[in-house]
């Protein structure tokens, strides 16, 4: 079914009926007395304990429409996608379907340590980055990654016995802490999906050793009315529960959300068109618009545009449906042999600083790729000098 179809069969029914205070401690002769001294510790472990725990829990996951949108896409590159993921990451080009791609982005240092013999130090310098993706043998995605420009998520679905979605979980595998979400090549530190296959040890990632406290599980049960229309969910984070209530009006989804106690917390409405979602508004109490997300399209329904308050990246694509660049303060040029390759890429920064990387590739038994190595030249001392780059491994299993 489609998701214009899913969403606007017809009208679906209810589911659900200061501190401004500082505190200044003067050292005199580099000497505290001793009750000084334990009012500094004490105030200075709780500021620390107060900005450590800041953002816990804050991160906002993605919104359902937003999830149910790409539940039954391919898994296409998009401009906000970061800046260390293959814009082919999951495609294959050869006739043979996948049942899984497991994707593991090493830097040089990492690369260096999978050849290290010490496992000890290998691990030591380890921070390689892995994705996974899962099909079902119709074909259904299973499992998958979701960028948003201030975080990564991995995406478990369940099925019914049409593959419609029924429920999904949501994890947060990067926030912008550490994110490899970038804004057009620039790139920042990342975190692995600690649900991917089994890696070598020397492939272990920074959110499996260190960071698993910042992961957050978000579960959803979904509802569909007898038109099949999605009509309700309910939502299951850190033992809270909300319960939503969808309704629609031509190419608007109206989301509302309560929380248990039935009172509404929460507004969010969807704009739709053919080729996907184009719109996400979020409200306050009052009705006034908090936040807003949209998606512009090409004619042959790839995303060329996202815009948020904060960010506005845009991209084109050839007439292969490949990226030619993605701009927003920099910009990232693509470049494409004619087996749908990609061969070059560039990274200007908003200082007007290029750097160029060149890609070589193995590939198995069946045409695909399984290994992309990577060489960059940068602007260093007025000239470009070479640096080494990493290397991207890509495990196919096949249907």
């Amino acid at each position: 079914m489609s998701l214009r179809k899913l969403f606007f069969s017809r009208l679906p029914g209810f589911f659900f009926p200061s501190a401004d205070r500082a505190l200044t401690i003067e050292v005199r002769k580099g000497i505290l007395r001793p009750a000084m001294r334990k009012l500094a510790f004490f105030s200075i472990l709780f500021v620390l304990l107060v900005f450590a725990n800041a953002g816990i829990g804050a991160q906002e996951t993605p919104t359902i429409g937003e999830v149910l949108s790409v539940a039954d896409q391919s898994i296409a590159w998009r401009p906000d996608w970061p800046s260390d993921l293959p814009p082919d990451a999951f495609a294959l080009k050869g006739v043979k379907q996948a049942a899984s791609i497991t994707l593991m982005i090493e830097t040089p240092e990492t690369s260096e340590a999978s050849a290290d013999t010490s496992a000890e130090k290998s691990s030591e310098k380890s921070s390689a980055v892995a994705y996974l993706v899962r099909w079902s043998p119709s074909g259904a995605i299973l499992r998958r990654p979701y960028f948003s420009s201030a975080a990564a998520y991995a995406l478990t679905f369940e099925r019914d016995a049409t593959d419609r979605p029924s429920g999904y979980e949501i994890e947060i595998i990067a926030s912008d802490k550490a994110s490899s979400v970038t804004k057009a090549g620039e790139t920042k530190k990342s975190a692995a999906d600690k649900k991917t296959e089994k890696m070598p040890e020397s492939a272990k990632t920074s959110a499996e050793s260190k960071g698993a406290e910042d992961s957050a599980t978000e579960s959803v049960s979904l509802t569909y009315g007898q038109d099949g229309a999605l009509s309700g969910a309910e939502r299951k984070t850190e033992g809270k529960r909300e319960k939503s209530v969808f309704t629609a009006i031509a190419d608007v989804l109206q989301e509302l959300s309560y929380d248990e106690g039935g009172k509404a917390i929460g507004r969010i409405a969807y704009s739709f068109i053919s080729s996907g979602l184009t719109e996400v508004r979020s409200y306050e109490e009052d009705g006034k618009e908090t936040e807003r997300v949209r998606f512009d399209y090409d004619s042959g329904g790839r995303i060329t545009r996202v815009r948020t308050a904060e960010l506005s990246i845009e991209s084109l694509y050839n007439a292969a449906g490949y990226p030619l660049f993605a701009r927003s303060s920099s910009e990232r040029r693509f470049q494409w042999d004619e087996r749908g390759l990609l061969v070059r890429e560039s990274i200007t920064a908003s200082d007007g600083k290029t750097a160029e990387t060149a890609y070589s590739y193995s590939f198995d038994s069946f045409g695909e790729w399984t290994e992309r190595r990577s060489f960059t030249y940068v602007e260093r001392f007025g000239i470009r000098v070479p640096e080494k780059g990493g290397r991207v491994l890509r495990k196919i299993t096949y249907r």
